[in-house]
């Protein structure tokens, strides 16, 4: 007997791969969670692209009165970072009704755009090894196509810290802000109905609020089984010090960042108590002289060594910073070919090409899968780039010799420890310029320029002398033996496995694995032009 198709439910046309890759129950949406492209852009891409989305389908808006009356706003935004700001932007742009909420009491935007490390931040600038990675306005202009303008844009001719690109952001849409601020004045009174569009700084979701969201997320069906207009919202209560206001909406949208960083040197291991680890977005001292040490009484040629413990991303950059004297990833490709002769070589077209070409297919590689080997043949691919580079009798020794003029001279060694013997998930520059870098200092090992040593794990044990907060290094137990480091630096990646691991606690269980596959598929470069 054939099985019966049942008829389309009357929102079907909602289930398209923008709303189920952010939906984790009726009418809720997540920009953050279960994502494994989380750089600024894709964070702008994701909101525009949900707003948009919505607004096309008429799940809000003018038409949405129609169909779905009775709300009295379309959205409620929780969190004001860069996500956040982006879709009440284009939600304002689309003239839809909004409640941005940040439990910050501070205006502009949040997150890590508030952050004073020294982290670099650029729209485009991971695109390398793509033409289009020196345009860091968002959007592109190269993939723009005269198309219609987004609410939020970036104009930026450089990449910046991560502070200055919140100043940027700032400045940009400060009238807005402060229109959205003076919207919320006098929250909690009722002495009107409030209609347009604001921002309550300082506010929070009262608990039965949370409450009654979260039992939205329980049942028996997957997230991706349950309708997205299932069931309507419950009046949302918010406050802001004494003052409460309840409101109706049609979707609710959290922006409020990632997971916590693990703080394991190993899985399951949890580093010691007295071991102060600095979080990726925390100041730290690398780029002090001595990574921030104070050398010894009397050796003053004494250089720190440093241990880095993981192989993504984050990794990656900390192993850069720990040898070059650039501020960051891009600086350091920018001054390899800043000679005319080989920035124009068929050499450095050739090998871009290959590396475009082998990144893309890795990447798509693994939305498809899950194979452990996808990263470790990308990173095979890279390192025979890298030699066919170097062995160029045009450009070899320009390339070799642009790199070791970048080296500090205030580092021993670097030794980057991965669990696989390769790396993970991270973007094509700072993969390059790693396997360049190990590649020219495994050929001039000398003359005082830091070591850098791949080691594969499994770290053993990790102990420190004394107590909380507590030293920066120690010493790691290998299955060859102890050794000890001045700086230890744990890149363990995001913690997922439990449910306080997420700032907004919306009690997810097994049943959204599917946004966890939906998750790795890229971004485009700008949302699709509606």
């Amino acid at each position: 007997m054939s099985a019966v198709i049942p008829v389309s439910a009357p929102d079907d046309a909602l289930d398209v791969l923008t709303l189920l890759a952010l939906k984790i129950a009726p009418r809720q949406f997540d920009l953050s969670y279960r994502f494994s492209n989380i750089s600024i852009r894709d964070q702008i891409v994701r909101a525009q692209m949900l707003i948009q989305q919505l607004h096309a389908l008429g799940a809000v808006g003018a038409d949405a009165v129609k169909t779905d009356p009775g709300p009295s706003f379309d959205l409620l935004i929780c969190g004001a970072g860069a996500a956040g700001l982006a879709a009440a932007l284009e939600a304002d742009r689309l003239k839809l009704r909004f409640i941005l909420m940040d439990t910050d009491s501070q205006a502009g935007v949040g997150g890590v755009l508030r952050s004073p490390a020294a982290r670099y931040v650029s729209a485009a600038m991971y695109e390398w090894p793509h033409s289009n990675h020196a345009d860091h306005r968002y959007p592109l202009r190269s993939a723009a196509f005269g198309a219609a303008s987004v609410g939020l844009q970036l104009h930026m001719t450089k990449p910046l810290p991560a502070a200055g690109v919140g100043g940027v952001l700032d400045a940009a849409y400060a009238t807005e802000v402060a229109g959205w601020i003076q919207h919320a004045a006098n929250w909690g009174s009722q002495s009107h109905i409030r209609s347009d569009s604001c921002f309550i700084r300082g506010a929070t979701l009262e608990q039965r609020s949370k409450e009654r969201l979260k039992q939205m997320t329980i049942g028996p069906a997957s997230v991706h089984a349950i309708p997205l207009k299932a069931r309507p919202l419950p009046a949302l209560y918010i406050s802001t010090a004494s003052n409460t206001e309840a409101h109706h909406f049609r979707f609710v949208i959290y922006a409020m960042g990632y997971a916590k960083e693990k703080n394991q040197y190993a899985e399951g291991l949890d580093c010691p108590s007295a071991y102060s680890n600095t979080g990726f977005w925390d100041c730290d001292e690398v780029m002090k002289p001595r990574l921030g040490f104070t050398p010894p009484a009397g050796n003053k040629h004494w250089r720190p060594r440093v241990a880095i413990l993981g192989s993504g991303d984050g990794a990656l950059q900390d192993a850069l910073r720990c040898l070059l004297k650039v501020a960051h990833p891009l600086d350091a490709w920018n001054r390899v070919i800043a000679k005319s002769k080989v920035a124009g070589s068929v050499e450095i077209s050739q090998a871009l090409r290959e590396l475009a070409t082998a990144d893309m297919h890795a990447t798509m590689a693994a939305t498809w899968s899950s194979s452990p080997t996808i990263y470790k043949r990308l990173d095979r691919r890279f390192a025979l780039v890298a030699r066919k580079l170097l062995n160029s009798r045009k450009v070899g020794s320009a390339v070799s010799k642009a790199v070791l003029k970048m080296l500090r001279k205030d580092v021993d060694e670097v030794m980057l420890v991965t669990h696989s013997g390769h790396f993970s998930k991270a973007y094509a520059l700072n993969r390059f310029l790693l396997i360049l870098l190990h590649r020219i200092l495994r050929r001039e090992a000398a003359n005082g320029r830091p070591r850098l040593i791949l080691r594969s794990g499994p770290v053993n044990q990790f102990s420190v002398n004394g107590t909380p907060p507590g030293p920066r290094g120690g010493t790691l137990q290998f299955a060859s033996g102890p050794k000890t480091f001045d700086l230890i630096i744990v890149r363990g990646g995001l913690k997922t496995d439990t449910e306080n691991a997420f700032p907004h606690r919306v009690g997810l269980s097994g049943r959204d694995t599917g946004r966890a596959g939906l998750g790795r598929v890229p971004l485009p470069i700008r949302p699709p032009l509606l």
